[in-house]
This record gives structure tokens, sequence and C-alpha cells, in this order.
């Protein structure tokens, strides 16, 4: 079965997104995102591609996603940020993503990139709900003048790394 589909505005979960491009497949019981654009998501462009494997119990995701944004603190509310990233993920800047593994536990690496700062989180992601529950991984920041972002009297670039968790409803 392949479907495509053209909207130019759609309200989901309040929030309106437009001028939304979608062409897909369904066979087999895999269902491959051949392309999925949103021209205007939170006021940046969304582009997805990938597949969903639906042949067990629980389906297997393949998916790569990329948000360029004019101002990535406009999208706060939406990717649900850890509140020491909402410092750096600011401004014009590239946001990718790829995520394999079932829903409960997806595989990722998270990349964002601006003109200050380079974000990258390699680990696992919890949903629930296709909502964050819990994450589990490396967090690598870079950033080329941190005292624009914090009141800290240093020049230069500045990275931090760690691993970072967060548990279910703590």
């Amino acid at each position: 079965i392949n479907f495509d589909i053209q909207l130019e505005n759609l309200l989901l979960f309040k929030n309106k997104y437009s001028d939304i491009i979608f062409k897909n497949t369904y066979k087999n019981n895999i269902f491959i995102i051949d392309q999925l654009d949103i021209l205007d998501f939170a006021g940046g462009e969304l582009k997805v591609t990938g597949k969903i494997n639906y042949e067990n119990k629980d389906a297997i995701y393949d998916i790569s996603a990329g948000l360029d944004h004019k101002d990535f603190s406009e999208v706060h509310y939406i990717l649900d940020l850890p509140k020491v990233l909402e410092d750096f993920i600011i401004n014009e800047g590239s946001l990718k993503i790829s995520s394999s593994g079932s829903l409960s536990k997806l595989k990722n690496q998270i990349k964002f990139q601006n003109f200050n700062s380079k974000v990258n989180y390699t680990g696992l992601l919890e949903l629930d709900n296709y909502l964050i529950n819990g994450f589990k991984g490396n967090l690598e920041i870079s950033t080329n003048n941190l005292n624009d972002i914090i009141k800290f009297n240093e020049e230069g670039e500045t990275i931090f790394s760690s691993e970072i968790e967060k548990k279910k409803n703590i």
C-alpha cells in the first residue's frame, strides 16, 4: 500500500503545523516513511525518514529526523529538554536524531549545533505514550564561549562530557 498526503495546516496536540508532505509505503508489516517534511514545525523545518517494523509483538523503529530552526528556544516545550540543556539549545541551529529499537528502549544518536555550541547525546531513551520517560547515555557539550551562556569568566572552547541518567518518575 502506497499513500501520499499533502496538508496545508494541521492542528495536533494543541500545536499547529503547516505545509506537510508525507509519502510512505506499507508492505509485509513494515511501514516505510519515504518522506515526511513539515515546512513549519514550530517555526522550523522538520524532515523525517525511516521505517517501523511491525512483524513482532513490539514494533522496531529505525528513524532519522532533522530539524533546522531560527530560534530553538521556541521549541523547548516540544522537546521537553533537561533544564541544563535549555541554555545551550537556543538560537539558530540544526538538530539531527537517529533512533532505533523498540519504543520502550530506543538507541539514539542526537546532535545539535549552532554558532556557539555543539551538543551530542548517545544512549537510550525510554518512552511512554511517545513522551520521554527516562534516559541513560553519554552527553557531550562543546561551546566556543561559555561566558555567553552562563556568567563564567572563561574564554575559548569549553568541552564537557558526562554520563547522564533519568529514571521514571524521578
